[in-house]
């Protein structure tokens, strides 16, 4: 090549690269998006039959195609029970397949997201008859195929009002602090997804997080050799958030504390699914003032599962529940349950120290009896010990300011306080007060 080729060539180049800045520049003020901000706004409200409110609309090509809409705000829409808004949302397009007929989202952005969802039960209609299309008649849907590499929700906040699960006792849930992450949403790739949230209420349902993949979506939309998989934790829900759905029975107002939930599962959305998780609830107590003197606190309390679904067998390869040193295993399997449930190799096995199911007997309940009934009990205590309490409560009744005693360690009943036994008035029905 000869230098004046070059020099013509490098010219050449200059002027390609000066004009795509000037159109760079230019276009997106040529074709201002807000001057069909209208229009848009009207489309909108058609489709889903609620206002509909946009803020600025710019866009540019310096660095790629780029997509910004300063607020966003949908009320009293018809096509779904929710108002939302958002405060932000900032689009990285791909050039390349929009020549394809595609829309690529290399990134997609949603700041600030504040969501009220309303789920009321409503009026029963009969189910419409399904008919072929009309010859030559258009399906609905998305006209392009839409695909997102980065999705970004950051700031969320949902508020749900739920008459469904409860009817006649709506329920309220805030959860703010939400963060979503995913990736790869299209067709024939595995979706990722990081989500995270908390219970704005104090006693609601704390704190949740959850990670998760999915593929088998086809291009066409359909769902061809399906995977899904779930890793969740739920931490500190208040027993008050739960109160609402294990019905009015006196035991269920007794307890107290928090409790935390963690759950791994994989399936095909069909006939095959695995699942394993545990339940903690060592922060749950239990208040009976009529059965024992202070609240039974659920230490070391935890439960745990693993089990497998194919079709209509079950097999749960390990259920466990500890508390404390008790503990109760069990196995087997439960084949057709579904129609004739059949129980196959099931087996159990239990833990259960005597010494230490002393403490959570009702000794209340036996009064004056209970003394005597522990000494039965070899190794339960200190004798000597149980009759001076005894003595003592005597000159209780009698009129003596002599009082209750306090258990001596050595007594081996929970002088130390461990289980809410730590004195013996409750243990031989003194009635006095603890010294």
């Amino acid at each position: 090549m000869t230098p004046a080729t070059r020099k013509k060539l490098a010219i050449a180049l200059g002027v390609l690269l000066l004009s795509a800045l000037i159109a760079g520049l230019l276009i997106p003020k040529l074709l201002d998006p807000d001057r069909y901000h209208n229009r848009i706004v009207e489309e909108l409200e058609k489709a889903l039959g609620g206002k509909v409110r946009i803020g600025d609309i710019s866009w540019g090509v310096l660095k790629g195609l780029w997509l910004e809409v300063d607020g966003v705000e949908i009320t009293g829409a018809s096509a779904f029970p929710l108002d939302f808004k958002l405060s932000r949302i900032y689009a990285d397009v791909s050039l390349a397949p929009l020549m394809k007929k595609k829309i690529v989202l290399n990134h997609l952005r949603l700041e600030s997201p504040d969501v009220q969802l309303r789920l009321q039960p409503g009026p029963q209609q009969p189910t419409p008859e399904t008919k072929d299309p009309a010859s030559g008649a258009k399906s609905g849907g998305i006209a392009l195929p839409i695909e997102i590499g980065d999705l970004l929700v950051t700031k969320g906040r949902v508020r749900s009002e739920d008459g469904l699960t409860l009817p006649g006792k709506p329920m309220m849930r805030d959860f703010g602090d939400i963060e979503i992450k995913a990736k790869n949403l299209a067709p024939g790739r595995e979706m990722l997804f990081d989500i995270s949230m908390k219970g704005a209420a104090a006693s609601g349902v704390g704190e949740l997080k959850v990670q998760a993949s999915f593929a088998g979506l086809t291009d066409s939309l359909a769902l061809e050799n399906p995977k899904l998989t779930v890793h969740a934790a739920l931490s500190s829900i208040h027993t008050d958030a739960l109160k609402p759905y294990l019905g009015n029975a006196p035991w269920v107002q007794q307890l107290s504390g928090s409790l935390s939930l963690a759950v791994n599962y994989e399936g095909d959305l069909g006939s095959r699914h695995r699942a394993e998780g545990s339940l903690d609830l060592s922060r749950v107590a239990y208040t009976d003032p009529s059965l024992w003197e202070k609240a039974i606190a659920g230490a070391e309390t935890k439960i745990t599962c693993q089990a497998d679904l194919k079709a209509d067998d079950l097999t749960v390869e390990k259920l466990e529940v500890k508390v404390g040193s008790f503990s109760l295993r069990a196995q087997g399997s439960v084949l057709g349950f579904k129609k004739r449930p059949l129980i196959k190799d099931a087996s159990f096995s239990a833990t259960v120290p005597l010494l230490d199911s002393i403490p959570l007997f009702p000794w209340t309940i036996l009064g004056d009896s209970a003394g005597p009934a522990l000494r039965q009990i070899p190794g339960s205590g200190n004798t000597q010990s149980l009759d001076r309490c005894e003595s003592r409560c005597q000159a209780t009744r009698s009129g003596s300011s002599a009082g209750t005693v306090t258990v001596p360690k050595e007594a081996g009943l929970g002088g130390d306080g461990g289980h809410g036994f730590g004195r013996l008035h409750s243990l031989c029905g003194c009635k006095g007060q603890p010294s």
